[in-house]
Parts: structure tokens; sequence; C-alpha cells
């Protein structure tokens, strides 16, 4: 298994839907998204559900090396503007030691807006 099946099995086993990325460049070697809605965190104004966190890898091959990267976001409408917060350049590693951790910080500044 690479390290990108790796990652995607990883985000399903704790919970992540996975997604196909429709948004990413060609140079990305991740064609796949996870997302996961939270509890705990203000709905979005537009889209009145509960608002989600997506992991969004990326994967390039640069200097004779695949470089794999994670970035976690919250997207979504408080007040009358749209927001984006965002985790990123996170390793695979860090991001699963510390997704928690992140994803309560995420919520927190959310739930602030």
């Amino acid at each position: 298994m690479n390290e990108l099946e790796e990652l995607k099995a990883w985000c399903e086993s704790v919970g992540y839907k996975i997604y196909p990325d429709h948004l990413t460049s060609k140079e990305n070697m991740c064609k796949w998204i996870a997302c996961k809605r939270l509890t705990g965190a203000l709905e979005c104004e537009t889209n009145k559900h509960k608002i989600q966190l997506v992991i969004s890898p990326y994967m390039y091959f640069h200097n004779d090396a695949n470089h794999l990267g994670c970035s976690v976001d919250i997207t979504g409408e408080r007040g009358g503007h749209w927001y984006k917060l965002q985790a990123y350049s996170l390793a695979a590693t860090e991001l699963k030691d510390s997704i928690n951790t992140i994803e309560q910080r995420l919520i927190d500044a959310w739930n602030a807006l």
C-alpha cells in the first residue's frame, strides 16, 4: 500500500467519507478529499447544516521523489461573510498525530466568528 492509500484508509477508519476532488490541479497526484460533518460547531448560514472538516491531501513529484502533504479546513458562511479556516503544510504523520487538536482549534475559531 502506498502513502496515499494508507492515508485514505486512515481517514476512513476515523470517520471521514472520501469524495473525488474536482478542484485539484493536474500536478496533484491525489484526486480525492476526505470530509466529516462536525458536532459542536455552528452551522453554515448558507447550507443550513453541520459544517464539515475537509482533509485535502496533495502529492507532487519533485527532485526525483514524491512529496506528500495535507491541509485541513472548515469553509462556510457566518455573519454574511464566507470564511476558510485552515491548517496547512501538514505531513501525513503530523496530521494523524494532531487531527483531534486541529479539529478542536478550527471548531473553536469557527464558533468565535
